[in-house]
C-alpha cells in the first residue's frame, strides 16, 4: 500500500483516528441441537467481541487495538439463521487460545455445548 497523505492528514483534521476492518473466516456447522460458529480471532480479548441475536439473526462483531501502530481494528458478520430460527436465545461462546467458538440452541430444552 502506498502512502496517503491524505489519509495520514485526517486524524489531525477531524481529531477522528480512522480504524480499519478485517473479515474473519468462520466455520459454520448444524448440527441436531443448534449452530455451531468458529473462528480465529488471534489477538482479540473477551471483552472486545460482542454477540447478539435478534430474531434469525446472528451478529458477532470484535475490534482489536494496536498499541505499537496506535490503530484499531474492527469486524462485523451477520448470519441468517433459517426461518423458524428466532427462538434461539440460548448461546454459549468461549474465546479459548485465540479460538472463538458460538454453540446457538434451536431450542433451550436441546442445548448442549460442543467441545
Amino acid at each position: 500500500m502506498r502512502w496517503d497523505p491524505f489519509r495520514e492528514a485526517a486524524l489531525f483534521w477531524t481529531g477522528v483516528e480512522e480504524s480499519t476492518r478485517f473479515t474473519p473466516d468462520f466455520e459454520i456447522e448444524e448440527t441436531d441441537d443448534g449452530f455451531f460458529f468458529k473462528a480465529d480471532l488471534l489477538g482479540i480479548k473477551e471483552n472486545e467481541v460482542d454477540i447478539a441475536v435478534t430474531g434469525n439473526r446472528l451478529t458477532i462483531s470484535g475490534h482489536i487495538y494496536n498499541p505499537r501502530e496506535g490503530s484499531y481494528a474492527g469486524f462485523t458478520r451477520a448470519f441468517t439463521l433459517p426461518e423458524g430460527s428466532d427462538g434461539n436465545k440460548q448461546i454459549r461462546a468461549a474465546l479459548d487460545g485465540g479460538v472463538l467458538t458460538v454453540m446457538l440452541s434451536k431450542g433451550l430444552e436441546r442445548c448442549r455445548y460442543r467441545d
